[in-house]
């Protein structure tokens, strides 16, 4: 139930809402919703070593929004969204 495109897509839109409100707890509930599929990307070979890694860039940019560094909270969001925009041409248009 959270694994799916669904939740990926709601820990975007509470992502967005957390840092629109420069408010952290929405960006660790987005960070919650997107470890699921984080875990499910690591039982894949080509992503085994690093897939745990993805909902730390929330995290990462919970603290720079706790620091009031809002530049380096979106670069973080936006690797992670680059990632997830990439994985899903691949997986919906084929390599």
């Amino acid at each position: 139930m959270f694994t799916g495109w669904h939740t990926v897509i709601a820990s975007f839109v509470f992502a967005v809402i957390g840092m629109l409100k420069r408010q952290a707890l929405w960006i660790i509930a987005a960070a919650f919703l997107y470890t699921p599929f984080a875990w499910y990307l690591g039982m894949t070979p080509r992503f085994r070593y690093y897939a745990w890694l993805l909902p730390l860039l929330p995290v990462g940019a919970t603290v720079a929004v706790r620091l009031g560094v809002v530049k380096l909270a979106w670069i973080f969001l936006y690797v992670l969204f680059a990632f997830t925009f990439w994985l899903a041409l691949v997986i919906f248009f084929g390599t």
